[in-house]
């Protein structure tokens, strides 16, 4: 419900409850209250078989499509393609060095398991608990790859991907229609015009916009003035908090309501939860938050890397094309003086993202919402001297530009693996603390309970001189991230060739799948689908139009009948 539906309609505003005062306009309360509602409401759906599964979604937009090669946009993923396809230069995923020297690029996949992957998924990134394996994602991650829609601009298709099907909900939407949360769904920052959220019951996104998005969740829950007084000691103010929450569940223990037998067997639980929910609101911020801030800064900032910055990036007349950068709102070159490109990332950050998921943590572990929205805005902070140009004066620090029309093949594996290590370890990170905590909704812990959705506006379509890659509105990819994928995974076709002589040469191009339900290269009907299977939707809204390519069978994700990504001859050039 919305926070003042909540407030207004909880089950605890009417009869005995109101009487005693029970349910009272504070953030601490508001999250003890919403503990007892949600257990409530899972015991009655227990008591009538109709226990909710839905996971939780963190949906994540990669903001103005930045390059995914070295990522998820895998160009042939099975053993053996390798040696078939000829891969774009823009879509190599690893650099070569002689000397200590830069000296190129190469396509960059090595076989982990099942599947070819990219070079980057054989680095380290930085956690709270020290350096992790980029592999430890690979065997919680599905790549839905090979769909697109056949049409240009960047908000019309980051709507198309969440939005597939008019008169539909978006996959946020749908998440949040089948929960019971104190927040329904949550977005940060704003998205804005490509947010789109549509909920079927008419729910809300609380869309968020400050550096201290939890705060400004639970502003609408502070003290009144009058009660201010009463708060200025903690503990008696959350004892008082606790003791009643748990005298509500003790009433409806002992009622004949639905689920009352369940309830009083889980008292000890319910004691847990909301003590642990109320202790946890104030202070999360400041202890949580850098955690994931060092986490992202130390990987992205990373050099020294085997196949990406193993020695120095300077520019030749050779590579000048290749070294092309785009910061801010033009391309640059870098200099012939000795500017390793190394430096420009020793500050580097990703707008928002830090911020996003300590929230999105606190939200999943406290229960208080299983539909969020981030994205992950540009990369800050970059350093670069210019052509024509020297000394530390004429150092520019500003921002990648994400729309890659103008990114050297070069820069561009270098930059870009900068970013997704960040990524990475921020989801790495949160990995780690969800695999701790148990989940409410069954014997699983939190991770397998939860799904993490990376997507973009669209993929790249890679130019053949190496200077720069265009909008792949049909070379879309999105990955999922959860302990419910047991192992890497990789879903829909792509195509050997490109699509003209100017983007000739396998780099993600949408395939059609033999014997579908769609004909042709899949739309992004074929992605909700799929997202919406291992989300375990009760209502899957896109399947008479797609059929998933990944579902549940109750014990972790697997392969459907059809759909499991293959590299396909031709195209229409290649």
């Amino acid at each position: 419900m919305k926070r003042r539906e909540f407030l207004r309609n909880s089950i605890f505003s009417a009869g005995a409850f109101a009487g005693a005062g029970l349910l009272k306009p504070c953030a601490a309360e508001a999250y003890a209250f919403s503990i007892v509602k949600d257990l409530i409401s899972k015991a009655q759906a227990e008591s009538a078989g109709l226990m909710g599964l839905t996971r939780n979604y963190l949906a994540i937009e990669m903001f103005g499509a930045p390059s995914r090669f070295v990522f998820d946009q895998w160009a042939y993923s099975n053993p053996g393609e390798s040696t078939q396809a000829n891969l774009s230069e823009m879509a190599h995923t690893k650099l070569a060095f002689s000397g200590g020297i830069l000296t190129g690029s190469q396509p960059g996949y090595f076989q982990y398991r099942n599947l070819l992957v990219p070079h980057l998924f054989s680095t380290s990134v930085t956690t709270a608990s020290g350096n992790k394996p980029m592999t430890s994602l690979l065997d919680n991650m599905a790549v839905i790859r090979g769909y697109g829609t056949n049409i240009d601009g960047h908000p019309t298709n980051a709507i198309r991907q969440i939005v597939p099907i008019g008169g539909l909900p978006s996959i946020t939407g749908a998440v949040a229609d089948g929960g019971s949360h104190l927040f329904s769904a949550v977005g940060y920052p704003d998205r804005g015009l490509t947010s789109q959220f549509i909920s079927k019951r008419g729910l809300a996104l609380n869309a968020l916009t400050s550096g201290m998005p939890l705060r400004q969740l639970m502003e609408g829950f502070g003290l009144p003035g009058a009660e201010r007084a009463l708060a200025r000691s903690t503990k008696v103010k959350y004892q008082a908090i606790y003791d009643r929450a748990m005298t509500a569940l003790k009433v409806y223990a002992d009622s004949e309501s639905p689920g009352n037998k369940i309830v009083a067997q889980n008292m000890q639980n319910a004691q847990q939860l909301i003590q642990r929910g109320i202790a946890n609101l104030e202070g999360f911020w400041s202890s949580t938050f850098p955690k994931y801030r060092n986490s992202l800064t130390t990987s992205a900032r990373a050099v020294g890397l085997n196949g990406l910055s193993t020695g120095a990036m300077l520019n030749t007349a050779a590579f000048d094309r290749r070294m092309l950068s785009h910061i801010g709102n033009r391309p640059h070159g870098l200099p012939d003086n000795g500017y390793d490109m190394r430096q420009m990332i020793q500050d580097a950050n990703i707008h928002f993202l830090a911020e996003g998921f300590t929230l999105a943590e606190y939200l999943i572990r406290e229960n208080l919402s299983s539909a969020i929205e981030l994205y992950a805005s540009h990369m800050l902070g970059l350093k670069l001297q210019f052509q024509g140009v020297s000394g530390p004066e004429d150092v520019t620090t500003g921002s990648v530009g994400y729309d890659m029309h103008e990114w050297g093949s070069l820069s561009g594996i270098f930059l870009a693996s900068s970013l997704f290590r960040g990524v990475g370890a921020m989801i790495l990170q949160l990995k780690e603390t969800l695999q701790a905590l148990p989940s409410q909704n069954s014997g699983q812990n939190l991770w397998d309970e939860t799904v993490v959705h990376i997507f973009g506006d669209f993929g790249r379509s890679a130019r053949a001189n190496g200077a720069g890659s265009d909008h792949g509105f049909n070379s879309m990819v999105s990955s999922l991230f959860s302990g419910a994928i047991k192992e890497p995974m990789v879903v829909g076709n792509v195509s050997n060739g490109g699509y003209s002589p100017n983007y000739p040469n396998a780099q993600g191009l949408g395939a059609p799948i033999s014997g579908y339900n769609q004909l042709g290269i899949p739309t992004p009907v074929m992605m909700a689908s799929t997202v919406s299977e291992v989300l375990r939707l009760p209502t899957n809204h896109w399947r008479n139009t797609a059929e998933p390519l990944l579902v549940d069978n109750g014990s972790r994700i697997v392969y459907a009948g059809f759909g499991k990504g293959k590299l396909v001859g031709g195209g229409t050039f290649g």
